[in-house]
């Protein structure tokens, strides 16, 4: 990826999660500058999407469900693949309460640095394992930066894109910036969310995710799933 487009995709993601009145503008932004790039869903709804990154973790992930259903909520679950192989009963668990799994590439590293092999094996090896257990839609690349070879790569393997609009920096510490208060402040119509599972991030998603799903919901934005979220004949 050229510098300047990095620098842009930082300053679009900075925008997007400061001021919750740019996020809709910000988001038709940075679906032009990366076409085939889902950055929030549509504007007009009642609803946003929660996502959860980079498990699944066998004790963490169904703490986070429990959360989540608590508060009558669905996410979808953004996992990497080689957590996924060391865990595969949960990645059924995941599929069987309801909720709904999206590809977070094969590990954790940066998508946009891998060479053309590395990235086919990676969306093709990741994406014919996690659809043996239900529909796979979405494909979030390794830490959120996506390229015109990643849109076209997830293409073949009949997968969208999609990086989100509001990230509440859950991977940094302190995690007190995490709160449920901040989320809510930063929640739009069609927004896409991404909070983070794996360790200690995940109990700390499985801390508030649900009192965060019910202040949505109490402020008219229902959290659903990616796919509830983005309508079909938009997402590739």
């Amino acid at each position: 990826m050229r510098p300047t487009r990095r620098r842009l995709l930082a300053g679009l993601a900075a925008l997007a999660t400061a001021r919750p009145a740019l996020a809709g503008p910000v988001a038709a932004i940075g679906e032009r500058v990366f076409p085939g790039v889902v950055f929030a869903g549509p504007a007009d709804v009642h609803a946003l999407a929660i996502t959860i990154d980079d498990g699944p973790d066998p004790e963490t992930t169904p703490l986070i469900m429990d959360a989540l259903e608590g508060a009558g909520a669905r996410g979808t679950f953004m996992l990497i693949g080689e957590n996924a192989r060391a865990a595969p009963e949960t990645v059924a668990e995941i599929v069987r309460r309801g909720h709904e799994i999206g590809h977070h590439m094969d590990r954790d590293e940066m998508t946009a640095r891998l060479d053309d092999a590395a990235l086919e094996r990676g969306v093709a090896e990741t994406a014919e394992f996690l659809r043996r257990f239900g529909p796979v839609r979405f494909l979030r690349p390794g830490w959120g930066v996506p390229t015109r070879r990643i849109v076209e790569m997830a293409a073949r393997y009949d997968l969208t894109v999609v990086v989100g609009d509001v990230a509440p920096m859950d991977t940094s510490e302190p995690q007190r910036l995490v709160t449920e208060p901040w989320l809510l402040m930063n929640a739009h119509p069609g927004a896409i969310l991404t909070v983070h599972d794996l360790g200690a991030r995940g109990r700390a998603t499985a801390a508030f995710i649900g009192e965060a799903a019910r202040s949505f919901a109490a402020e008219g934005l229902r959290p659903v799933t990616l796919s509830e979220l983005i309508p079909a004949t938009r997402a590739g």
